[in-house]
C-alpha cells in the first residue's frame, strides 16, 4: 500500500472510529481515550436516575456499548441478534409491585419499572432476557404462568427480539440482515473500547428512591391503585374548580 492509498480519503473515513464516536457526542458523556491503555472507556458510577430496578444483570451483556455500536456504525451488533426478551405489560402500579416481588423469587436476568420512553406503549414494563428463540419461548411460558398467578390472565406477555430502538430504525426483526462489513467494523470497535462492567450494583437506598418515583409516576397518570399505597387516600391534592 503506497502513501496515497494509505491516506486515501475514503479509507480514512471508513476507519475513522473516533470521528464516528465524536459525532454521536460520546466524549461529552463521560467517555475518554484512556492515556495508558489508549482504549475508549467510561467512568463507572451507579445510575441513580434510572426508572428500572434490575433483579439480576447478565455480566457478559454490555447493552450500553451495543447501543453505541448501533448509533455510531448503523447496524445491530451480533450479540443483540441473539437477544430475545419476554416482555410483561403491567397495567397499574399495583400490578408492577406484585410482579416485582414475584420476579425476585425467579432469579432470572430481568428488570422492571416505569416506562418513560415515548415510543413504547404503556406506563409500566418488565423484561426477562434470554439468548435464543428457543430459550425465549420456554421462558415466556414460565413468565406467563407467574403473571397469571400474581396479577391475572389479562396482563399482556409477549416475546420480542432485541431492543425496540433497533426495530424502529431498521424495520421488522424477521427481515433484518446485518451488512457485509458489520463483522469487520464490530471487531474494530471492540479493539478500541474497554469492556467496563455494564452496571454497578443498585443499593437498597437507590431502589427505595426508584420505588418512590414509581409511585409519583402512577399518581401523575391517575393510576387508581396508587391509593392502595397511600392509606386509601389520593396522592394529588384536590383543587377547587369553577
Amino acid at each position: 500500500m503506497n502513501i496515497y492509498e494509505k491516506y486515501n480519503l475514503d479509507r480514512l473515513h471508513e476507519f475513522n472510529l473516533v470521528g464516528r464516536i465524536k459525532k454521536i457526542g460520546l466524549f461529552n458523556k463521560g467517555y475518554q481515550i484512556h492515556p495508558q491503555t489508549q482504549l475508549i472507556s467510561r467512568a463507572i458510577k451507579g445510575d441513580i436516575e434510572t426508572p428500572w430496578i434490575h433483579i439480576k444483570v447478565d455480566p457478559v451483556q454490555h447493552c450500553a456499548m451495543y447501543l453505541i455500536i448501533f448509533d455510531a456504525l448503523g447496524f445491530i451488533p451480533a450479540r443483540c441478534m441473539e437477544c430475545w426478551k419476554v416482555v410483561v405489560k403491567p397495567r397499574t402500579v399495583e400490578e408492577l409491585i406484585l410482579l416485582y416481588e414475584r420476579m425476585k423469587t425467579m432469579g432470572y436476568y430481568s428488570k422492571c419499572g416505569i416506562e418513560e420512553r415515548d415510543y413504547v406503549k404503556g406506563n409500566y414494563g418488565a423484561y426477562f432476557y434470554t439468548q435464543s428463540l428457543e430459550e425465549g419461548l420456554e421462558r415466556k411460558k414460565e413468565v406467563r404462568a407467574a403473571v397469571d398467578s400474581v396479577v391475572g390472565e389479562n396482563v399482556e406477555v409477549y416475546l420480542k427480539r432485541y431492543c425496540t430502538e433497533f426495530e424502529i430504525k431498521t424495520g421488522s426483526s424477521r427481515k433484518y440482515e446485518r451488512p457485509p462489513n458489520a463483522d469487520k467494523w464490530e471487531a474494530i470497535f471492540w479493539d478500541n473500547f474497554a469492556l467496563d462492567p455494564e452496571f454497578s450494583p443498585q443499593s437498597e437506598a437507590v431502589k427505595t428512591d426508584i420505588k418512590f418515583r414509581w409511585m409519583l409516576f402512577a399518581a401523575a397518570r391517575d393510576d387508581p391503585t396508587i391509593e392502595l399505597f397511600n392509606n386509601g387516600n389520593p396522592v394529588n391534592t384536590a383543587i377547587e374548580t369553577y
